[in-house]
């Protein structure tokens, strides 16, 4: 451990001297800001509603476009489905090394799922499964929910699937998908990136809504 130490010394400190600082950032500018889309009654609180107006700022559709849902995983929301926190702004705002609305609107470009990485995008993705519960408490997100939202998000080439999985839901006697149904259906896309499911393993370890989706996939 000592040789590696000193050896970290004698190599690293240069390297640490090249190494690119932290965007600093307007503190008060990024809670000017959070106030000026924070709800009326719950100041520390950016409801769905003042979400949606940063948005339609930036001219995106927030039931429609994917940067908008990307923006929010940016902004750190995680306590509570489709709101974002002060605290949860501070810290998304200052991640990004951006403290205006300027600065946030320049980086709406690279927003989009595209240029995701497989291990950034699973993140992301099970990120929206939480951010679109109708509350905290919620364990699933409702059917119609998940039709609506697969094809925005695997609509790049990240499923084979997508229509037949949600002309699949739309038949099937479930009113809810369980976080883990949801995060199988982008590893089971993963496992066959060609939608070829001629080689399955009959003895895999799916979900059951998964299993089903498969019978349904040979039936066909």
């Amino acid at each position: 451990i000592c040789l590696r130490m000193t050896s970290w010394r004698s190599r690293g400190a240069a390297a640490v001297s090249r190494a690119p600082a932290t965007p600093r950032v307007d503190e008060a500018a990024i809670d000017a800001l959070f106030a000026q889309y924070a709800d009326v009654e719950d100041p520390d609180w950016i409801s769905l509603t003042g979400f949606s107006k940063i948005a339609e700022a930036f001219g995106l559709d927030p039931e429609t476009d994917t940067k908008v849902l990307v923006m929010a995983w940016k902004l750190k929301s995680i306590e509570k489905p489709g709101e974002i926190a002060k605290r949860e702004f501070r810290e998304g705002m200052t991640a990004m090394g951006i403290d205006s609305l300027q600065k946030l609107k320049d980086l709406i470009p690279s927003f989009d799922p595209g240029f995701m990485e497989h291990k950034e995008f699973s993140e992301f993705y099970r990120f929206c499964f939480k951010f679109n519960r109708e509350e905290a408490s919620k364990k699933t997100l409702e059917k119609e929910v998940v039709v609506a939202l697969l094809p925005m998000l695997l609509e790049n080439g990240r499923s084979p699937f997508v229509k037949s999985f949600c002309a699949f839901l739309e038949t099937a006697p479930l009113a809810r998908v369980s976080a883990d149904e949801w995060n199988s259906f982008l590893m089971f896309s993963t496992a066959f990136p060609s939608g070829n499911i001629s080689g399955i393993d009959e003895d895999s370890s799916w979900p059951t809504l998964i299993d089903d989706f498969v019978e349904y996939l040979q039936k066909r």
